[in-house]
């Protein structure tokens, strides 16, 4: 529970200047995230947000595609 209200709080940091408002965001708490320190965690966040906005790279070192946006 800790560890979704540390996460919580920095995609909330984050997204507040980095997410879309017409998308939705899935966050998968791994016990790692307990013992990280916060301004690392903001920075995990930033990098994720990027990642995922400007088409980064996914588990598989592979380049993501990007979706097309709805019209």
């Amino acid at each position: 529970n800790r560890i979704r209200r540390r996460l919580k709080a920095a995609f909330e940091a984050v997204g507040l200047q980095m997410a879309k408002s017409d998308s939705d965001y899935v966050i998968v708490a791994r016990k790692a995230a307990f013992d990280r320190p916060f301004n690392l965690l903001l920075e995990d966040a930033r990098r994720a947000m990027r990642e995922v906005h400007m088409g980064g790279k996914g588990r598989n070192g592979r380049q993501q595609p990007r979706k097309p946006a709805k019209a």
